[in-house]
């Protein structure tokens, strides 16, 4: 089998690590894979691992940019060079593109959808979802046959899932020491912290927002915030405005999320808005850390109450600030939760079941489509 994903960008974030991680283990369940995308800084794990990379230039928001007609006439070529089999979509331009591809090879596409999309004429008119759309979280799936009349049957729950082992490297107190110092952390404090894009629907505004309340009992936490957006100059400003600056470090998107991880003793993360799965707590789950999250989307199917971690409503950062604090009083709780938090990652998210899930829906999909060919060919 031969499959070609197909993705908007591979910057780093949950459809970048999503699209690497799944190429790198259908390569090790024997499937062919060739990743194409504009490009991105995840591309360099891709050649890390042997997987072939097509350039395409479709990082655009634009469903009829003339990016996508091109693209899907340079990626028909490959895919009848290359001899594929199905192609995976995974964002909106990269399903429109898929459908293009479709009309001119006859090759069946799948997609998957990260999140939950807001409901416009255009889906209605070129909904282009594929002989078969995953979900990553239940309320996907709920918003696809709801919001978008998908068929029960056509629209499939594959939760994300991760490699728990590539997420637990454990630092010595030397050497934690050493990097808590070189980035700038409290070596005898609790380090609290959060990697995601900043953008304003992440809600970092109100991680910040809990920081006054958090130091007034707990003077020696300092926030650890990693990751890069064009919210971020709004968030320095009102680290400034609330005179916490020397209370959080900011730091630049790391490729190697492991370093931070490794640092950070509480991990959060605050969205406002529904989020469709949140890859990045899965990661902080994996990597032993316990977690405080805003209830919404699909993040309970993570995050269990008061066994991983906390659940908190959005927009509150007094709620973030009192479970924050109440970890980090409790050293005990914060590694029993982390404990938890592991295992059910590794139970629940394993990403040789998604791989393993997935294959079956491309051998299904290919299937039904030879069937259809014989029997066109029979009458």
């Amino acid at each position: 089998m031969k499959v070609l994903l197909l993705t908007t960008h591979l910057n780093i974030g949950g459809i970048g690590t999503y699209v690497v991680n799944l190429a790198k283990k259908l390569k090790k369940h024997n499937v062919e894979v060739i990743v194409a995308s504009s490009g991105g800084e995840l591309t360099k794990r891709l050649e890390k691992d042997g997987i072939q990379w097509f350039p395409t230039p479709i990082k655009t928001k634009n469903e009829v940019h003339p990016k996508i007609f091109y693209s899907a006439l340079k990626l028909a070529e490959l895919v009848k060079k290359e001899n594929i089999d199905i192609v995976h979509a995974h964002t909106r331009v990269a399903q429109v593109t898929a459908a293009f591809i479709r009309r001119l090879t006859g090759i069946p596409y799948v997609t998957t959808c990260h999140g939950i999309y807001t409901r416009r004429l255009s889906r209605r008119l070129f909904p282009c979802w594929g002989a078969r759309v995953t979900a990553i979280s239940e309320p996907v799936r709920e918003s696809l046959v709801n919001t978008f009349k998908v068929a029960k049957k056509q629209a499939l729950l594959l939760p994300n899932g991760i490699d728990v082992d590539d997420y637990t490297r454990d630092y010595s107190e030397e050497d934690k020491k050493g990097l808590k110092e070189f980035y700038g952390l409290n070596v005898d404090g609790v380090t609290v912290g959060s990697i995601a894009r900043m953008e304003e629907v992440k809600g970092y505004q109100f991680l910040i927002r809990s920081i006054p309340y958090v130091i007034q009992n707990h003077p020696k936490t300092k926030f650890f915030l990693v990751g890069d957006g064009k919210y971020k100059p709004e968030l320095l400003r009102l680290a400034k405005e609330l005179d916490v600056t020397k209370h959080v470090v900011f730091q630049d998107s790391m490729e190697d999320v492991n370093i931070p991880l490794g640092l950070i003793d509480v991990f959060v993360h605050p969205p406002v808005y529904e989020e469709g799965f949140g890859l990045c707590i899965l990661e902080g789950m994996s990597a032993g850390k316990p977690v405080v999250v805003t209830n919404v989307g699909g993040i309970y199917m993570l995050v269990k109450e008061g066994v991983n971690g906390f659940l908190v409503p959005p927009r509150d950062a007094k709620s973030l600030a009192e479970k924050i604090g109440e970890l980090i009083e409790n050293a005990d709780l914060r590694k029993e939760m982390g404990d938890k938090g592991r295992e059910i990652a590794k139970r629940d998210f394993s990403l040789d079941n998604l791989c393993q899930q997935m294959i079956q829906v491309y051998t299904e999909v290919i299937g039904l489509v030879k069937k259809t060919e014989m029997a066109e060919t029979t009458l």
